[in-house]
Order: C-alpha cells, then sequence, then structure tokens
C-alpha cells in the first residue's frame, strides 16, 4: 500500500468513471489468465484474434478508450475494432494482429511479457459536462 495522500483525479466534465485493466491472452483458449483491474471481465472469441471486454456496469457513453500490446514479439499490435456500446450490451472488442502482414493472431501464445492493456474513461451521466 502506497504512504503517499493522493487526490481525486480532475478531469474536464463531470462524472466520469476511469477502468483500466489487463490481461494475458493464453493461446487458443477462450479464457485469460492474469486478469488485472476491476469492474470488467474478458474473453477470447475462440478462432479469432478478437478479445471482448465486458464492463460490470453500464455507462451512458465514453470520452475514449485506448488499448495497447505489451509483446517480446515486435511488429504485433492491438487495436479497438467496431463501435464500443457501453450501455447495452456492456461491451467493446479488441483485436491482436501482426503489424506487418495484418493478419489477426488467432492463438497468441500464452507468455509472461505479453499483456493487453485497456483504459476507457467513461461517462456516467446523460448530460453533455
Amino acid at each position: 500500500m502506497a504512504n503517499s495522500v493522493f487526490d481525486f483525479l480532475r478531469t474536464r466534465g463531470r462524472y466520469r468513471v476511469d477502468i483500466a485493466g489487463s490481461f494475458q491472452p493464453n493461446g487458443a483458449n477462450t479464457a485469460v489468465t492474469n486478469v488485472n483491474g476491476r469492474g470488467f471481465s474478458v474473453v477470447h472469441t475462440a478462432g479469432t484474434a478478437n478479445y471482448v471486454v465486458t464492463l460490470t456496469e453500464p455507462f451512458y457513453g465514453y470520452d475514449g478508450i485506448i488499448v495497447s500490446l505489451q509483446s517480446p514479439t515486435l511488429g504485433q499490435d492491438a487495436q479497438l475494432i467496431s463501435e464500443a456500446d457501453v450501455l447495452t450490451t456492456k461491451q467493446f472488442t479488441v483485436a491482436v494482429y501482426d503489424s506487418g502482414t495484418k493478419a489477426g493472431i488467432t492463438d497468441m501464445a500464452a507468455n509472461a511479457n505479453t499483456r493487453v492493456h485497456f483504459f476507457a474513461r467513461l461517462k456516467n451521466t446523460t448530460v453533455n459536462f
């Protein structure tokens, strides 16, 4: 536990919630491993390069969602695909791919140095603050 004093995060706009997390791909398995963070779950869509992140709570919208891939192999990347639906399905999808061939990596090997990271700033109000 940190001993420093932390202040509340200040954002432009009101009623924002930040959810950040990461997880390790687990080959072709649908289950992922070593999930870090709270307020979400994640599953690998079998046979694809896609990982579906499902938020625990619904939100009215989002300011932004950022994804990145930590990998010991150069030339691999991750990106958010399709429009995130944080209200109804409470989901967004991350794809991992080979940045050279642009082909999806459907069975990214489990590796202690491989993680998908994400950060989402979510709106918890219908008023556009």
